[in-house]
């Protein structure tokens, strides 16, 4: 297609949180940007999601408020956000005295230049749809892409209530669609099954004011904070508890095993709270008394798939699940180290929305300025820079948080990794909210790393170097960008 103007048509498939993040960096750009959802109104559903620093600073940058306590005193949150300051771990069997372990990260902002702050998935989701609106994307709902054509660059989508069938053209397609999208095969140029097994997770809602009006459930906040994540491992089976929804709201996660038959196809799966409470067997009976204190609870199960060796193919490019999907991040049973004390923590790594996010911010940087009568080419080209930059970072990122089921340390996973990476990783377990793992992923800037990615090219190009000839590693092997650990 191509635009004399270098203004770029670009069509966004699923209305996620990835999708809505991308249309918010492009239509910054002042391309022409249209999503296209298959629901009639595309809510984001599965209770809380954590956003780690990383990802704070880049939804701050896109006018996004943060709570008081976050770089920038006396604002108002946006979307509810609820910061998350530290990290409390009970023994299963009993919540009286000590806590097994604890731990703060209260001095993230000032620290990694953002805060932890969580949110409500509904709460988020509508906040990047007025987002990407006001940057002038068009959001269309009730209408189903079902084929893609990355070299042409056309989709066809079908209309879910006329049955209508069209098939357009665009210039850049962003493929955001979540972990079953059906396109990451295509993009990949090889079949990527999902790998679904008998792991999975309860999530619910709680009011705040319910718990403490609760004998037995407030027990668990014995010092009546709750702006933090209270979490107990037993075996298998983990339990966590966080804010999100301007304090008001508890999220409330229990992972473990189940028989497949219980499961359905996404967060809408319904389960009773007796099913739940099964599964916390020996645990104490304040977890018991906190489960019972809920209206609905729904049932996810885990699903994850190997890492793939591009993100682009044509005029086409994947991002967040679509292209690494990773282990929803409330719950893993990891070892977590505070005071020489072995315990169990949470969140997998806390990533998967911050790397979503991540993925559409470079795109906001790398696709930035095109002169128009370059043509595709130069697009194409830039696509393949924003690959080298994501693909390395997020493919880590992405093999890390799926391994919480077996954990060991970083450097063990090294022969998974080394394809895309080269930095030695640490001897340690990299999940959950301990430092080493904040230490390890927090501190990367995203806008930094592709601005240092663009002149890195350009200066290449003028010498007459092709993107193609390089490897993914490139970046990292001429020292423009640390994906990890402080810059």
């Amino acid at each position: 297609m191509g635009n004399p103007e270098g203004s770029y048509n670009v069509g966004i498939v699923g209305a996620g949180i990835a999708g809505l993040a991308a249309a918010i960096a492009l239509g910054r750009l002042d391309y022409k940007v249209t999503v296209y959802e298959k629901s009639k109104f595309s809510n984001e559903t599965g209770a809380a999601i954590l956003m780690a620093p990383q990802a704070s600073r880049i939804l701050r940058a896109w006018g996004l408020k943060l709570p008081d306590g976050a770089v920038g005193l006396g604002m108002s949150a946006d979307a509810g956000g609820t910061l998350v300051e530290w990290l409390r771990a009970w023994n299963p069997r009993s919540v009286n005295g000590v806590p097994s372990a604890m731990d703060s990260f209260a001095d993230s902002a000032t620290r990694y230049g953002a805060p932890y702050v969580s949110y409500h998935r509904a709460d988020l989701h509508a906040e990047l749809r007025r987002l990407a609106t006001a940057a002038g994307a068009e959001i269309i709902l009730g209408v189903e892409v079902v084929d893609l054509d990355c070299q042409g660059g056309r989709i066809t989508i079908h209309a879910t209530e006329t049955s209508q069938v069209e098939t357009v053209e665009k210039d850049l397609i962003v493929v955001a669609n979540g972990v079953k999208s059906a396109f990451a095969s295509i993009i990949a140029g090889r079949h990527l099954p999902l790998i679904e097994g008998s792991h999975c997770m309860y999530r619910t809602l709680i009011p705040i004011e319910r718990i403490r009006n609760d004998g037995d459930a407030s027990k668990l906040f014995p010092d009546g904070r709750t702006n933090g994540q209270t979490l107990a491992i037993d075996n298998r089976t983990a339990a966590i508890a966080y804010p999100c929804r301007n304090g008001q709201i508890m999220n409330v996660a229990v992972q473990g095993s189940r028989a497949v038959e219980v499961f359905g196809d996404d967060w809408q799966t319904p389960a009773s709270i007796d099913e739940v409470i099964g599964m916390l067997e020996g645990f104490d009976e304040s977890w018991l008394a906190l489960l019972r204190l809920s209206d609905d609870i729904k049932i996810y199960r885990h699903a994850i798939r190997e890492p793939v060796t591009s993100y682009v193919n044509g005029k086409a490019l994947m991002i967040g699940d679509a292209a690494h999907p990773m282990t929803p991040g409330e719950l893993d049973p990891v070892c977590l180290c505070v005071s020489n004390v072995d315990v169990y923590s949470d969140a997998a790594l806390a990533a998967g929305g911050a790397t979503s996010l991540e993925d559409a911010a470079a795109l906001e940087i790398l696709l930035a300025g095109i002169p128009g009568q370059q043509g595709d080419d130069s697009l194409v080209e830039r696509m393949r820079l924003w690959e080298l930059l994501r693909l390395p970072r997020d493919n880590t990122i992405q093999i890390l948080s799926n391994s919480q089921f077996t954990p060991r340390p970083a450097s063990a996973l090294s022969p998974d990794i080394r394809p895309f990476l080269k930095t030695q990783l640490p001897d340690q377990v990299l999940l959950g909210l301990v430092r080493n793992t904040r230490e390890f992923l927090s501190y990367y800037d995203v806008f930094t790393a592709a601005k240092r990615a663009l002149r890195w090219w350009e200066e290449k190009r003028t010498m007459g170097s092709s993107l193609k000839t390089l490897p993914i590693y490139a970046l990292e092997e001429d020292k423009v960008v640390v994906h990890f650990g402080p810059y």
